[in-house]
């Protein structure tokens, strides 16, 4: 049955001149206790409803227990999440970014984590789409590149380089999208002394695709401010190329399937090789992802990709661990050494 009324709602139908197609999600539910409330078999198909429409429209789904355990489970993780800012369990981890030619500090980039009383340490692909969904991403957000910002002002001042300490940190369309994130930036710059030229924005391509034309004029004035703009992801998403020449772009971020596939054959080696060299044609600046061996770096380096990061290198790192990542691994002119 529920084939029948996906198939035939598939179907485009007119009305008032207009041909409209919808698509249709499907959840089921049943029972063979005549004891089960009607409201809790409605609220099992409601469920699967929306695991099938998680699937695309055109699907249905059965339900079964295993989701009524993971609704319950994501509810908790809600409750929790809640409690994590204001109990400040949540961290900023740094991950170092090293320039590949000399194997110098160039910065970091800021990532968050939440430090769960029970789960242990959890990264944002566990609980962050449960933060977008309750409305709560926007100020943690906003609490992590403040937190970015005055930490790395005070690296910089405490560990002074030729080339001043960077920082790297993900701006969401969300956040983007706020009528006030030009002067919120410049009164935290002001506020943590922070040269701006020293801050990198990071953008995923998906903000390129939905949000174009809007996203160009706040990055726009988000760079006239001083500050970087960084495509993260780069070559995972299909707008890229017919947005670059136009979006306000200092640094491409090669993904890191790219570099993990980079020496199992020719195709991914000449991927790399071909984003590099459309990014120096371009003036704008490369920083590979997720390099985890002496290969993968060797042959980054040898393409010329200016920065790299990953675990070959050194995992995202608290705030006290970077203070001894700096003093056990960076001589004088802040190269690493491998242990």
């Amino acid at each position: 049955m529920a084939e029948r009324i996906v198939t035939t709602l598939h179907h485009p139908f007119h009305l008032q001149g207009h041909e409209i197609q919808i698509g249709t999600s499907v959840g089921i539910a049943t029972t063979t206790s005549l004891e089960m409330p009607f409201t809790q078999l409605l609220t099992q198909a409601d469920i699967a409803m929306y695991r099938a429409k998680s699937r695309g429209r055109g699907n249905y789904v059965i339900f079964d227990a295993a989701m009524y355990a993971e609704v319950l489970t994501r509810r908790q993780l809600e409750l929790d999440l809640r409690q994590a800012i204001e109990h400040r369990q949540l961290r900023v981890y740094y991950q170092p970014i090293v320039v590949l030619a000399t194997q110098e500090i160039a910065g970091f980039e800021a990532v968050v984590r939440w430090q769960h009383p029970e789960q242990g340490l959890l990264s944002p692909t566990e609980f962050w789409s449960v933060a977008e969904e309750v409305g709560i991403s926007l100020p943690i957000e906003r609490w992590v590149l403040r937190q970015a910002c005055y930490q790395i002002a005070e690296w910089q001042a405490r560990h002074p380089t030729q080339s001043p300490l960077m920082i790297g940190v993900n701006l969401s369309g969300r956040q983007l999208a706020q009528p006030d994130i030009v002067l919120y930036l410049e009164r935290l710059l002001l506020e943590t002394g922070l040269p701006s030229h020293t801050l990198m924005l990071e953008i995923t391509e998906d903000i390129v695709i939905q949000q174009a034309e809007p996203a160009i004029a706040a990055l726009t004035r988000l760079r006239q401010l001083g500050v970087s703009i960084g495509l993260d992801d780069f070559g995972t998403g299909y707008a890229s190329l017919s947005y670059l020449h136009r979006f306000p772009v200092d640094v491409l971020k090669i993904d890191g399937a790219f570099v993990h596939a980079i020496n199992q054959d020719d195709k991914n080696g000449e991927i790399v090789r071909t984003i590099v060299t459309l990014a120096h044609s371009l003036k704008i600046s490369t920083i590979a992802e997720g390099i985890e061996t002496f290969d993968q770096f060797s042959q980054l380096r040898t393409l010329h990709c200016n920065y790299g990061q990953g675990y070959f290198f050194a995992e995202p790192l608290t705030q006290f661990a970077v203070e001894s990542f700096l003093h056990a691994y960076c001589s004088e002119r802040g190269v690493i050494k491998r242990p």
